[in-house]
């Protein structure tokens, strides 16, 4: 590519990690081992006020960040509350904006020069209305995320987070997928309505087999957007399940050196970071 640019990004889903001080400066030692230009963290934390020490934190190397953190406010009333939080240098991007996608909060940023957009997401996990519409669900958010950067008009694009979406062609993906009309017989309840072990269990298996389906990849495969992990190794881990859930895609970019950075107690997902040139 002439005159190339290039940026690290980085996603993080960290389990409401920026509310607790102790956690949140754990997380800010891994940020600024890293120094990317621009940063997600899904599940960031349930206030606006709760990120203070955080943003606190991501300053005190003296890298100038935007900071935004928005509540996901989904129009279905999930009774489990998270807030995404971006981190973005003011070198490179202009201040992050946030946007609606499917009823939830998510936020964009545009490099100065205005070529390339990067919305940082957290995709549906479930859908409050029904047992089998989760994926149907992420579809549609991705769909709005993508006609998103259509009406900001760039040239170039990045979307990243935990997208709750498995590649559909991996051996994980396969072999949960196939269980989704299994997973529907299931008792199932949403977050913290009172469970039975075997309610508890249902969601569990539910939802991973509809995330399994991968519908929000294949719809940004069909729009030219490209895998930044070619082994697409899995980023979340429950016991002996390790699923590609976290992703980084790329449209008329180009990403090498996709990392998986290792959640130290910290979450139950891996940090993720990849070098964009464009």
């Amino acid at each position: 590519m002439s005159n190339e640019r290039s940026f690290t990004a980085f996603a993080w889903n960290v389990r409401d990690g920026l509310a607790d001080p102790k956690t949140a400066s754990a997380i800010a030692n891994v940020v600024a081992k890293i120094k990317p230009a621009i940063a997600v963290f899904g599940e960031a934390a349930p206030s606006p006020e709760s990120v203070d020490v955080a943003t606190n934190l991501f300053f005190r190397d003296g890298l100038r960040y935007w900071t935004a953190h928005a509540l996901y406010n989904d129009e279905d009333d999930r009774l489990d509350r998270h807030g995404l939080y971006m981190i973005a240098s003011r070198a490179i991007f202009q201040r992050p904006e946030r946007f609606r996608a499917a009823g939830r909060t998510c936020m964009s940023a545009v490099t100065l020069d205005g070529e390339l957009g990067f919305v940082g997401m957290h995709g549906f996990d479930r859908d409050q209305s029904t047992k089998g519409g989760h994926d149907k669900k992420r579809i549609r958010q991705m769909k709005e995320v993508v006609g998103h950067l259509g009406e900001i008009g760039v040239a170039k694009a990045v979307i990243g987070g935990d997208l709750n979406s498995m590649l559909p062609n991996q051996r994980i993906g396969r072999m949960l997928g196939m269980a989704v009309p299994l997973t529907r017989l299931l008792p199932y309840k949403n977050p913290r309505e009172q469970q039975t072990a075997t309610e508890r269990f249902g969601s569990l298996a539910n939802r991973l087999s509809q995330m399994a389906l991968g519908g929000p990849i294949t719809y940004l495969q069909s729009q030219g957007f490209i895998h930044a992990d070619p082994e697409a190794r899995g980023t979340m881990h429950f016991g002996p399940i390790h699923a590609d859930l976290d992703h980084f895609f790329g449209w008329n970019v180009e990403m090498n050196e996709f990392t998986l950075h290792p959640p130290e107690s910290l979450s139950d997902h891996d940090a993720i970071s990849v070098m964009v040139r464009y």
